[in-house]
């Protein structure tokens, strides 16, 4: 055997010395780099923010990173990423709105399982812009006008109604928003009884029918009171009748004008709710009076109402030009409760400036509501500078709102901080959102529509 000799045991280190480490002594001191805070911010990568949730369907690039940005409202809901599915898209015309409601909140969702409606005001040579996309979609749209050759759509709507028996809550809202409307302002507490008390006897009268009721048996209740409808023996039908009488005159005016064809009879029976893609063309009817807004309103209810049951499937509501909806504390207060209400219903609502928003707390707050916001650019330095402030943005992204290209805009998601994304859409997308052919006199996105039709045979 051999006899190793144990190893010595290390010598220990000497502690290194403050003065010296600080002159340079032990290691080589390399020479210091000026720069500036504006240069420095690329060395630190920490500042380089991560892409968005990987959740749905592509929805651009984010141009800070390069990194793809991925949007499904409900999934980024089921994530608690935001607090609920709404949608608002605000932006100058000719930015890139349509094309990114078209594809990111229309055919997407749709190819991926949801239902889609859309109220779609723009008016592209004699229809409605979204016409072509519904005739891709195998559907067509439900156009509204007042030749009575539409469709009707009747705010006391069976399927309006609440679950519960004798909840008639979104008929009653509807209905005095149509009677504000057509008196020119709220009702008071004696005119407000006599139509929910009409309200009640025209439900009733039609329910021992078998027909559903519609405006004219409201207005002739109103003249015509029950006598079972007087809250106490102190008030008599006649006093009914006397406190309605504006009330009556006023929405007789209103069906036999603004609204006839519209809203004075039943629900066309054609008109089907579970369809995968419901397109109500609304283009024909006039900018001035309160048409639109009454259209808007009874679609917007009666889609609440009727998709508000647990079968899983999840929808969106689109609102081209959705300053309508809002353009009346009544009509805001409606979307406001339909907002709260919705279940598995998300609504897209685009418009073009917040100042055409009434600057009623209501109508604000109908614009707050939303967890995912696009903001596309405003031309009007004011204009950018309402976004930045109603959205709580940091002052800078007034400047990034006024500076914006076609195509990008700044996106909102819950409480994440903002990003300029570029929206990315294939070929056959750019082509059924082409909406300048009016502009510049090409056939129009229908040759497009057939072409691909005919490449799919």
């Amino acid at each position: 055997m051999t006899e190793t000799t144990p190893a010595a045991p290390p010598r220990p280190r000497r502690a290194r010395r403050c003065d010296l480490d600080r002159a340079g002594w032990y290691e080589l001191r390399r020479g210091a780099i000026t720069t500036t805070t504006r240069q420095a911010e690329a060395l630190n990568i920490a500042l380089v923010q991560t892409t968005t949730d990987i959740c749905g369907w592509v929805l651009g690039v984010d141009l800070g990173t390069d990194q793809p940005i991925y949007l499904d409202p409900f999934g980024l809901y089921e994530m608690r990423v935001i607090a609920g599915p709404n949608v608002v898209i605000i932006g100058d015309v000719g930015m890139g709105k349509s094309s990114l409601t078209k594809t990111v909140y229309v055919l997407r969702p749709l190819s991926v399982g949801h239902r889609v409606a859309v109220i779609d005001k723009k008016d592209q040579q004699g229809q409605g812009e979204y016409a072509w996309v519904a005739e891709l979609w195998g559907t067509r749209a439900i156009r509204f006008s007042r030749d009575r050759t539409g469709a009707v759509i009747n705010p006391l709507d069976p399927r309006i109604l609440g679950r519960a028996a004798g909840d008639v809550v979104g008929q009653d809202m509807l209905l005095r928003m149509i009677a504000e409307l057509a008196h020119g302002g709220a009702l008071d507490s004696r005119a407000g009884y006599a139509l929910t008390a009409a309200h009640r006897t025209a439900l009733a009268r039609a329910r021992s029918q078998g027909r559903e009721a519609v405006l004219a048996d409201v207005i002739a209740a109103l003249h015509g009171p029950d006598a079972a409808s007087t809250p106490s023996p102190r008030i008599s039908a006649a006093d009914l009748a006397d406190w309605g009488l504006d009330v009556a005159l006023d929405l007789a005016r209103l069906v036999d004008g603004d609204l006839a064809g519209l809203v004075d009879g039943p629900t066309s029976a054609w008109i089907d709710l579970d369809a995968p893609l419901l397109v109500f063309d609304v283009s024909a009817l006039d900018e001035e009076g309160p048409a639109i807004a009454v259209v808007m309103a009874v679609i917007n209810t009666l889609l609440t109402q009727a998709w508000a049951r647990p079968d899983g499937i999840r929808r969106l509501l689109v609102v081209e030009e959705g300053y309508h909806l809002i353009a009346y504390e009544s009509c805001a207060r409606i979307m406001m409760r339909n907002l709260k209400q919705g279940r598995g219903m998300g609504v897209v609502t685009v418009i073009h400036h917040l100042s055409d928003i009434p600057r009623t707390n209501t109508a604000i707050a109908a614009i707050k509501e939303a967890s995912l916001v696009h903001l596309f650019a405003q031309a009007k330095h004011d204009e950018a500078a309402e976004c930045t402030a109603t959205f709580g943005l940091p002052e800078v992204c007034t400047q990034v709102i006024g500076d914006l290209v076609q195509g990008n805009h700044l996106y909102l998601v819950g409480r994440q901080a903002p990003r300029v994304v570029h929206h990315l859409r294939s070929a056959i997308e750019e082509q059924v959102t082409n909406t300048d052919a009016a502009m510049l006199g090409q056939p129009g996105i229908g040759a497009a529509v057939a072409e691909t039709a005919g490449a799919s045979r």
